[in-house]
């Protein structure tokens, strides 16, 4: 009986010493949830606080992104402001935009500031964008390095970059520079434009220009050929809007040689028979003022770099390749081209380019831009060729080509009946294309 009262005793001390132990555990147990309750919440809190901060920055990088991406578009759209308006100094920025809102001011996006510096190189121009984009208090600053390659000038419409020679009852409807010398003779050979030579230039054989003529070198008039003939009246020709300028020599003579407008010369003017109409002014300063850049001599790595497609040529291209034409066409070989065309776009070729037959744009939005490496050559007879051209090296407009467009080359040769004729619209159209640029380096701070 005792035993029994000893052992039930025992139990229920057991009992009431778990009970005891429980209570203690339960109290440790809820203890533990509130301590990692609050931490949560003090966690949650403080990532809140660091997803609205990053949420911030993100969106003040994006519009720092769209303060350099503003400036890009200004280059493209105004070549012009790249090339003439910005400082040329690596070390001198220029400000671009200021407290600019972006999208507008009630989201607090802000363009705080856009600098810009350039470096000018041959083939290219090189910008560093500096943009500070802002977003409720909070900052981010992108650093873009920008290289624009520089547009071919189809503007000069036609412009050689050693020499340009018309033969062979050749018709230019354009004005023509050079950086070297121009040539112009044999019967019918007419050019219906002013002419701008940094080297010599020289009419002759019944050839004609029938504007004004003005050169850095010598300008020799002779055997029946006529300077400004738009200006011809043998009752009253129009002196002062007709002239011939040199900054070295003038020399007439030969047949019926006439020049109907005056002339000045930096040195002598040799003019035994009168064929100079208006006044004659030797030994007086022209008042030339036209420059030439240095011949856009377009790098072969930039089109290789921009290229939208490429092909290892040779490669012929007609109609059905030249539909909704869009970018660059790069090959590497020789390229024979003629059909029709819609799009702007260019084809250019690491060597020579034959213009095989006709090549029409189908609508005035439309433009082709043929750039060759190698020499720019045409097959007979074709008429027209709307595109514009350009080589480094030799274009021979011949065979009764009848070209719509624009020439800028090394070496300009008409010859044979051939026919030239400058289309401003299609420059205008080009620029989209030809004047590209490429992203460098992009920093951000």
């Amino acid at each position: 009986m005792n035993f029994f009262y000893c052992r039930a005793k025992e139990i229920f001390k057991k009992i009431y010493s778990y009970k005891g132990q429980t209570f203690v555990f339960v109290l440790i147990i809820t203890a533990a949830i509130f301590l990692i309750g609050g931490a949560a919440l003090t966690m949650g809190s403080s990532v809140l606080k660091t997803a609205k901060q990053e949420r911030k920055q993100g969106q003040a990088y994006y519009v720092a992104e769209a303060g350099v991406e503003r400036t890009i578009a200004k280059a493209l759209a105004k070549p012009d402001w790249l090339k003439t308006t910005l400082q040329e100094s690596a070390t001198t920025s220029v400000s671009e935009f200021n407290n600019l809102a972006y999208p507008d001011s009630a989201q607090g996006d802000e363009i705080k500031s856009v600098t810009v510096a350039k470096t000018t190189h041959d083939f290219y121009n090189d910008l560093v964008i500096t943009s500070e984009g802002s977003y409720r208090g909070s900052r981010k600053i992108v650093e873009a390095r920008v290289r624009f390659f520089k547009p071919i000038d189809f503007e000069k419409k036609i412009w050689a970059g050693t020499s340009a020679t018309f033969l062979n009852n050749g018709t230019i409807n354009s004005t023509v520079w050079s950086n070297g010398d121009i040539t112009i003779q044999n019967v019918g050979t007419v050019v219906n434009g002013s002419i701008y030579a940094m080297g010599n230039v020289h009419l002759n054989q019944n050839a004609f220009v029938g504007e004004n003529i003005e050169a850095y070198g010598n300008i020799d008039i002779e055997n029946n050929a006529e300077g400004c003939s738009a200006y011809k009246d043998p009752a009253s020709p129009n002196y002062l809007s007709g002239w011939i300028k040199s900054k070295n020599n003038i020399t007439m003579g030969g047949g019926n040689t006439a020049v109907w407008g005056s002339a000045w010369a930096t040195n002598s003017i040799s003019d035994s028979s009168n064929a100079i109409k208006g006044a004659k002014h030797p030994s007086t300063d022209p008042g030339i003022t036209f420059q030439l850049n240095f011949f856009p001599a377009l790098a072969l790595q930039q089109c290789q770099d921009t290229a939208s497609y490429s092909y290892v040529g040779p490669k012929t291209f007609t109609s059905s390749d030249m539909s909704n034409l869009n970018g660059i066409i790069f090959v590497d070989g020789d390229v024979t081209i003629s059909g029709d065309y819609t799009g702007v776009g260019v084809i250019a070729s690491s060597g020579n380019l034959t213009i095989g037959g006709s090549i029409r744009r189908l609508n005035t939005d439309s433009c082709l831009t043929l750039i060759s490496y190698g020499n720019i050559n045409f097959s007979n007879g074709c008429n027209p060729v709307e595109a514009l051209l350009y080589t480094p090296n030799t274009c021979e407009v011949s065979n009764g080509t009848h070209l719509n467009g624009a020439i800028v080359a090394g070496t300009i040769i008409t010859d044979q009946n051939a026919v030239a004729t400058f289309d401003p619209l299609m420059t205008e159209t080009a620029n989209s294309v030809n004047w590209n640029y490429k992203i460098i380096s992009w920093k951000v701070t």
